[in-house]
């Protein structure tokens, strides 16, 4: 009995510890942020097609479940990354603080940077960067 009590806790605590990002059985994912800068702390956010969006910090590493995502939303952006060629556009100009998206999929894992403006790209980014806004 004794045994069972601290098998309870240990299972209990381990339920505790920071999530663990699982993406073998969901591919498609549309991932963003912004990279360097003075410090280079970097927060990624990646969307599933499942709706689930996560968040990671390089300078931590840590991962978490931020918010499901409605599934028409999602179903939306990424067609409308599609739309815009994110499966094969060629775009690689980044400067002292860029922006990021890969779009990855089974078939395709493509990243595109930019610093400045780009107005395909900004709006696209935008929309995506709502979606970590608190509810």
């Amino acid at each position: 009995m004794k045994h069972l009590y601290l098998l309870g806790l240990v299972m209990f605590l381990f339920s505790c510890s920071a999530q663990k990002e699982i993406y073998q059985d969901n591919p498609h994912m549309i991932s963003f942020g912004t990279m360097g800068g003075f410090t280079n702390v970097n927060t990624t956010y990646k969307l599933f097609s499942d709706g689930n969006l996560w968040k990671t910090r390089k300078a931590t590493n840590d991962s978490s479940l931020m918010k499901q995502i409605k599934k028409s939303a999602t179903k939306k952006l990424f067609k409308t990354a599609y739309a815009l060629g994110m499966d094969t556009l060629n775009y690689d100009k980044p400067g002292n603080m860029s922006r990021f998206i890969i779009y990855k999929s089974k078939n395709f894992n493509n990243k595109v940077v930019w610093e400045g403006k780009n107005e395909t790209l900004d709006g696209f980014y935008e929309s995506l960067l709502l979606l970590t806004k608190e509810d």
